[in-house]
């Protein structure tokens, strides 16, 4: 009979590794793909292409873009991009500076929050980048309600691509949008969609071909989104003091008051954020994993059997004799049965050895 020795079972484990290793890597890859085609830390939007805008004062829309005075670059790329691509004038919006007067604005949870040196969930805010982007938005509100027209909001780090197996109207379509919701905001880009903080996901409702109403649920991401003016008036009188992210504001508003504000989501985006960490966030895991891609699940499932296998390798002899056979009675229906043999016969294995050199 042929002999099982600790290293062929060494090899046995390193084959099952390895395996791990390549599948894990290719899902990181393609994870990284739109980074390293377009540049690293950017949203970017997956749009129409350039025959489906309507131009001008034809849509009836107003375009903004969100832009820090010392990322004027970052600008002039960004309207180039969307000028080009959209034909459609963009008002550029300086972001807000930080002022030292900020405190007497936040709500007494934002001010706790604040100056933690991490985020207890999703919806904190952790930094005075955070408050910034915050008004910023509000600023812009404030100039939708003076244009009394809809508008679309995008932040300047994100990046129009086009698409021509896209052939319909979009902004006509949006348009219609608004006149069934008048009151409404529409995420058009977004990192994902969830239950609002210690709520049940609330069913979405159709409204039409492209679009859902998700009014009660949260929405991640503000890079891209439409709202009317009678949304952004409402939004401009409640939204002091600062309490919560720009994003979870919205949603939360929208949640407390249904007949006054709706969410809209575009289903099944062509307005896609690739996911990145950006500067006015601290450590957030849910921010790290999106975890409603599936490509992640996978990666991190991956992740965690390489630790394990990993782990069990270096557990010393006399502690693996210990803990196999326990876990072997406390469970005796593993459905692994061949793995169970390799583990007796692993440990038959070890056992004769230590048992040939105490005898020596």
């Amino acid at each position: 009979m042929r002999t099982l020795s600790v290293e062929s079972n060494q090899r046995k484990a390193y084959r099952v590794i390895f395996p791990f290793i390549a599948v894990f890597c290719f899902f990181f890859i393609v994870s990284q793909i739109p980074s390293g085609l377009f540049g690293f830390g950017q949203n970017r939007l997956e749009t129409l292409s350039g025959d489906s805008w309507m131009t001008g004062e034809e849509s009836g829309f107003e375009l903004f873009g969100i832009n820090r005075r010392d990322r004027l670059d970052r600008w002039r790329k960004f309207q180039r991009n969307v000028e080009q691509k959209i034909q459609h004038q963009v008002h550029r919006v300086e972001a807000v500076e930080m002022e030292k007067n900020w405190s007497n604005w936040l709500s007494p949870r934002c001010a706790v929050t604040i100056w933690r040196p991490y985020r207890g969930n999703h919806e904190d805010i952790a930094n005075w980048n955070a408050v910034s982007c915050y008004l910023t938005h509000r600023k812009v509100w404030e100039q939708i309600v003076q244009f009394q027209k809809p508008g679309i909001v995008f932040e300047d780090d994100a990046v129009i691509r086009r698409n021509h197996l896209v052939r319909y109207q979009f902004l006509a379509e949006l348009e219609q949008v608004f006149t069934r919701f008048p009151k409404a905001v529409v995420f058009l880009g977004y990192l994902s969609t969830q239950s609002l903080e210690g709520f049940p996901w609330v069913p979405s409702t159709q409204v039409s071909r492209h679009y859902l109403d998700i009014t009660g649920n949260s929405v991640m991401g503000t890079h891209a989104y439409a709202i009317s003016p009678q949304a952004a008036e409402f939004l401009v009188n409640v939204s002091l003091p600062i309490e919560v992210q720009i994003d979870a504001f919205i949603c939360n508003t929208a949640f407390l008051y249904p007949h006054k504000l709706q969410i809209l989501v575009r289903r099944k985006s062509k307005f896609r954020q690739a996911f990145h960490v950006s500067d006015i966030q601290s450590i957030c895991f849910r921010c790290l994993f999106p975890y409603e891609t599936p490509k992640y699940l996978i990666a991190i499932a991956i992740l965690i059997v390489f630790a394990i296998v990993i782990v069990c390798l270096h557990i010393p002899v006399a502690r693996m004799q210990a803990v196999c056979p326990y876990f072997l009675k406390r469970f005796p229906r593993i459905p692994c049965c061949w793995l169970k043999d390799d583990i007796y016969k692993w440990l038959r294995v070890v056992q004769r050895k230590r048992m040939m050199a105490l005898g020596e």
